[in-house]
């Protein structure tokens, strides 16, 4: 590999003598430099406008223009006032030196030339003008960098207590690119005055014996603009000097951008964490449990209706938590992870979940995706529907009930006028068989046995008193079937609703059923509070409530040692009006269908299916709840609970 040949520098050589010319390019040429000569000031001036030689040798007496004024011309010249210039002259007292420098003569050599000493002087020329055109290449990128950078230098000389700045400084004081200088007190003068007592303080720490740290400080300075600048300055002493002699160098970087944009940073900051709480504010006031999860299947963000979705222990958190600790938090089996599959198939996913309690979700999965619609995240929506399903049914229930009560007031309208003229036929007929019995004993005793209805009159004697009783009370039970009917149909009929005390209720009842339950158990417990317990309500449907509840307390019985209590429990908003029995109890896959209407278990000994339904229902009405607890073998609990109300209307 050959290096690329180096150029040899060029020499102009200006003299009006041509065998001194000839003789210097020969010696120039021989020690390898290019040469060129002219003859007069005037034709140097015109060569090195259009070709810059490396160095010029210049002779001082010419004819016309002198070398003197030849150099002068030549510094005028932006392009060559750093152009290496060798003097060639005779005249070597002091004025004549004096001159020569003034008119920008690098250096000079007297006549007679010493062709050796020209050449070793030449070579040390050119090697100072390199040296110097790097040094002067370096402070000007050094220049260039400080404006980048807004850094400036300035120095205090303690002597004149005078601060010295450069250009940069000069643009971060005045906004003019100007080196200058100014007393102390006036470049504290030209500080924020918020700043000015804080740098003041550290400056004269710095002056001090003690200090022996520069200083580095963030401050401000007041143009006379008035515009602010934020700068950064910083100082030590110069080292070497005698203490009281010795300068304090600094400098200062104007920041203002760099402060400004860390304000609106902050700013920028704080209004993303204003938005943020905002928002979460708003998330957390969602009902719907919210997920945020990484592509590594990891929870990222979650709001608080989460915990729902996912219960926590005190303290937990579910950030972190992967779907397979959801599925073991819930109790929920979904044999696959839905939110992997969400994220690798980039697709919204819907899928619905039952937890091991019972309660039903929704859960939704969309990918969030980048710019570049790749998903990134994934947002979870998981909704409980179990009081949406719960309601639906509800309604359906509902409706069906409605559907059945017109049914049944129809049935009831239609039945109730034939059972009447049964009840009284039947009445009729059995007091007609009562009045004819002496005349066909009378017959019997003188005739004998004889057919009567079919069969001998011996047998039916007792017969047809007995078939007659079965047949009014068979009648009335129709009767009472009818009424229930017709009180289940009327939903609507919720009577005068007054403020009533829930004791009064109990002793109403139990005057009413006292004596069957006498009859049902030896252990009646009543356990109500002192003070009253007021309920707005018809004082005739709560009694029938309470009634309907005891006699089927009574019913589900085994024994007389089967005890059957009523308590009454005040609350803040509630009264709770409990009626608890240690009867037989019911199976826990009945609990759900005691309230419908024509469900009994009691078929057998004449239930109608109706009593707890009605109840139900007046309850409602009376904007309270009904809830059964039950055991088999151990016993039912049906606790009534109804609003409070202690205003008098």
């Amino acid at each position: 590999m050959t290096s690329e040949p180096t150029i040899a520098p060029l020499i102009l050589v200006v003299d009006d003598q041509m065998v001194i010319r000839q003789l210097l390019q020969a010696a120039l040429l021989k020690a390898g430099f290019q040469v060129n000569c002219v003859e007069s000031g005037e034709k140097a001036l015109d060569y090195c406008r259009d070709i810059y030689p490396d160095l010029v040798i210049m002779d001082a007496i010419m004819d016309g223009m002198d070398g003197f004024e030849s150099s002068r011309k030549l510094r005028e010249h932006p392009e060559l006032k750093h152009l290496p210039i060798l003097m060639m002259t005779m005249l070597d007292d002091s004025k004549s030196i004096m001159r020569a420098f003034d008119a920008g003569v690098t250096d000079f050599i007297t006549k007679p030339v010493n062709l050796d000493l020209l050449i070793f002087r030449i070579r040390y020329m050119l090697k100072a003008a390199a040296d110097f055109d790097s040094l002067n290449e370096s402070r000007e990128r050094l220049a260039v960098a400080h404006r980048l950078a807004k850094l400036g230098q300035w120095e205090w000389d303690p002597v004149s207590n005078n601060v010295r700045w450069s250009e940069e400084v000069g643009r971060i004081l005045n906004g003019e690119a100007k080196s200058g200088e100014m007393t102390l007190s006036q470049f504290f003068a030209s500080l924020h005055p918020d700043d000015r007592a804080h740098v003041q303080n550290e400056v004269t720490h710095l002056l001090s014996e003690e200090s022996e740290k520069g200083l580095e400080l963030n401050h401000r300075i007041l143009r006379k603009d008035h515009s602010v600048r934020h700068v950064q300055t910083q100082a030590v002493r110069e080292a070497g000097v005698v203490r009281e002699l010795s300068k304090i160098l600094g400098t200062m970087q104007d920041v203002t951008e760099q402060k400004l944009a860390e304000e609106y940073l902050r700013q920028s900051k704080d209004r993303f964490k204003s938005l943020f709480h905002e928002f979460e504010t708003i998330f957390n006031g969602i009902n719907d449990a919210l997920i945020v999860w990484s592509p590594a299947g990891q929870v990222i963000w979650a709001n608080e209706s989460s915990r729902a979705f996912c219960p926590l222990q005190e303290g937990e958190t579910l950030i972190g938590k992967q779907w397979q600790d959801i599925e073991k938090m819930s109790l929920i089996e979904t044999h696959e992870d839905p939110i992997r599959r969400c994220h690798k198939e980039g697709v919204a996913r819907q899928l619905r979940l039952k937890t091991e309690s019972g309660r039903i979700w929704e859960v939704r999965t969309y990918p969030l995706r980048d710019p570049e619609g790749k998903a990134t995240r994934v947002l979870q929506l998981a909704t409980d529907l179990t009081e949406q399903i719960r309601l639906r049914e509800e309604a359906a229930r509902s409706a069906h009930l409605a559907a059945l009560g017109e049914i049944s007031a129809g049935i009831a309208h239609e039945i109730n006028n034939p059972t009447g003229v049964l009840l009284l036929d039947l009445a009729i007929i059995q007091q007609a068989f009562v009045d004819a019995a002496p005349i066909l004993d009378d017959h019997f005793d003188m005739q004998g046995d004889f057919p009567f209805s079919g069969l001998p009159y011996s047998e039916m004697k007792t017969e047809v008193a007995a078939l007659l009783e079965e047949s009014r009370e068979s009648t009335l039970r129709i009767k009472k079937i009818v009424e229930e009917l017709r009180n289940f149909s009327r939903p609507g009929d919720t009577g005068h609703f007054t403020r009533i005390d829930l004791k009064i209720v109990i002793e109403k009842a139990l005057t009413l059923v006292r004596s069957q339950l006498r009859k049902s158990t030896d252990n009646l417990q009543v356990l109500t509070p002192k003070c009253p317990c007021f309920t707005k309500g018809n004082l005739l449907r709560l009694e029938q409530v309470l009634i309907n509840l005891l006699l089927n307390a009574s019913q589900a019985l085994k024994n007389r040692r089967d005890a059957i209590t009523i308590e009454l429990t005040p609350g803040e908003k509630y009264h709770t009006l409990t009626v608890r029995d240690e009867g037989c109890g019911i199976d826990e896959r009945l609990l759900s269908q005691v309230t419908d209407p024509f469900f009994t278990t009691r078929r057998e000994e004449g239930g109608t299916g109706l009593g707890l339904s009605i109840s139900s229902r007046i309850i409602s009405e009376h904007q309270g709840r009904l809830n059964i607890e039950s055991v088999v073998n151990q016993g039912t609990a049906i606790s009534l609970t109804l609003p409070i109300c202690n205003s008098v209307e």
